[in-house]
């Protein structure tokens, strides 16, 4: 993985393609696969050692007695010595040399889009925890500004206690909610010392700098009707699978071979001696032509023959599967993405209009027409619709990252390369191209529009409810001048319902938000 421009200079925000960089140079998971994948281009030069011939040296050192029955020819006593060099070249052994080379190639380049998977697995990973230690630090600032609310509120309310003019029971209140949010405080820290650990497995310790905001991914996606196409030629997952089918069909073939005749060509010459007691150096050269041919071999090939048929089709089955393996991961990231990408306009008009409707809870509260629990749930209301925003904007870049990363795409979209590309390419040439039948079904968007709205009252008799269109974000960050022209925040007495139902720019205590309580992430 190249990382070197990662480096501009300390005074620079931590990006997460440092990130990325660091974890997939230095994660033992990346490295283990990539020492696995060089393990078998060995094994691919082992298997092409077969194409060339072998050559033998041997020295013979040989002390030779004959003692022939008395009275026939005398006794024998004498040492030969010298060397015999042998040359033995496969000229035909049924293809087999040619389907092993095939065999080990294709598992290697298995081994490789292996490595490469484990590569973007790994990156996604690190894009996610990156992802969470920014979200929990956003939910750990606003959960402390939550407690110094509720903390300030408690401190009004008891001075209003104290002086005469509040009530203990809202005292009771503040208190219990406050302790609502030193809770909510303690789970945020938790999560992000979680979070931070988490990064921390993959990428080694935190920098000390500032870490960037999440870069934005949508430029790098295919548009959805060619995004499954593009995934089926560049998802290593899918590939891999591919080359596993491909070495599971040479194994076949070259099983095949064994039940053919083999035909090879040997060479021999060896000078020795006293080669038969003779004084003197005798040369011996030969040229050998053979043939041969199995005839029993207790079953063995045909077992093997059996076996290695039954790889192959088991490979047929996991080539079946990772294609569904992909249109799964496909469809359901970006059915994700989509979810998130819908989501952050309503999600910032909730967040912006709960935001307006607490300060009019503050100011109607100051004069007696709203109660303490009004308060704290618009408080409650718009700590949860802070976090559900921040929530979406940082789900919605993962969902982008787990998008390209099953198609094999992020550490292209983050200018990252692999750190082994040598992949035979002749091979990936000749790889077979099986088709991943079906296309990638899209979610369908919801127009909320078409929806008719339900009345909760009977309106008065000739009277017609024009129901209002869902905003777009740019008019919910307008600000509201239709307070001030109302009638109703000028109601009167805390008692008087009429007084509630004048305020049409607040929502009423029946509308108000459940108390937000928040879990530990596992």
């Amino acid at each position: 993985m190249t990382a070197a421009a990662a480096w501009s200079g300390a005074c620079q925000a931590y990006t997460l393609r440092e990130a990325v960089g660091l974890a997939v140079l230095n994660n033992p998971e990346v490295l283990s696969k990539l020492h696995d994948y060089r393990s078998s281009e060995d094994d691919v030069r082992a298997a092409k050692a077969n194409y060339y011939p072998t050559v033998d040296l041997n020295y013979e050192r040989n002390r030779q007695v004959f003692d022939y029955p008395p009275n026939t020819v005398a006794s024998q006593r004498y040492t030969t010595k010298g060397w015999t060099v042998n040359l033995n070249q496969s000229l035909f052994s049924g293809l087999q040399t040619y389907n092993q080379v095939k065999e080990q190639g294709y598992g290697s380049l298995a081994r490789y889009f292996d490595f490469l998977q484990t590569s973007e697995n790994i990156a996604l990973q690190t894009t996610q925890a990156y992802a969470d230690v920014l979200m929990y630090r956003q939910f750990v600032q606003i959960a402390k500004d939550n407690y110094a609310l509720h903390k300030g509120i408690l401190g009004q309310i008891l001075q209003r206690v104290q002086s005469g003019v509040g009530r203990r029971v809202d005292l009771e209140q503040a208190n219990g909610r406050m302790a609502e949010a030193e809770s909510n405080l303690i789970v945020d820290n938790t999560n992000l010392l979680t979070a931070t650990s988490r990064l921390a497995r993959l990428i080694g310790p935190l920098p000390q700098e500032d870490m960037a905001d999440l870069p934005s991914l949508d430029g790098a996606l295919p548009p959805p009707q060619q995004l499954m196409q593009q995934a089926i030629g560049h998802s290593p997952a899918f590939l891999g699978a591919l080359a596993s089918l491909d070495a599971a069909h040479a194994e076949v073939n070259a099983r095949r071979g064994a039940f053919s005749p083999t035909v090879s060509l040997q060479l021999s010459k060896a000078p020795t001696e006293n080669y038969d007691g003779y004084p003197g150096t005798t040369h011996q050269s030969s040229v050998a032509i053979i043939f041969g041919i199995n005839l029993f071999r207790g079953g063995a090939d045909r077992a093997q023959l059996a076996s290695a048929s039954e790889k192959y089709n088991s490979a047929l089955d996991q080539t079946e599967l990772a294609c569904r393996n992909l249109r799964q991961n496909l469809e359901q990231s970006y059915a994700t993405l989509v979810r998130y990408r819908a989501q952050l306009s309503p999600l910032l008009q909730h967040q912006l209009s709960t935001e307006k409707a607490r300060n009019a809870y503050r100011k109607q509260f100051d004069i007696g027409q709203r109660t303490l629990l009004d308060v704290l749930d618009s408080e409650n209301e718009l700590f949860s619709a802070r976090r559900n925003y921040i929530n979406a904007q940082i789900q919605l870049s993962v969902a982008q990252a787990s998008v390209l990363a099953y198609s094999g795409a992020l550490l292209d979209a983050l200018q990252l390369k692999a750190m082994d590309d040598r992949a035979d390419k002749d091979l990936l040439r000749h790889m077979s191209r099986q088709e991943c039948g079906g296309g990638m079904q899209t979610p369908t968007p919801v127009d909320v529009n078409a929806i008719p709205g339900k009345l909760i009252f009977d309106p008065p008799s000739g009277s017609s409810i024009r129901m209002p269109a869902t905003m777009s974000s740019d008019q919910a960050q307008q600000p509201d001048q239709s307070a001030s022209k109302k009638p109703g925040w000028q109601a009167a007495a805390p008692a008087q319902d009429p007084a509630r139902k004048n305020n049409d720019n607040a929502p009423s205590q029946t509308d108000a938000a459940p108390r937000v309580i928040i879990r530990q992430a596992p």
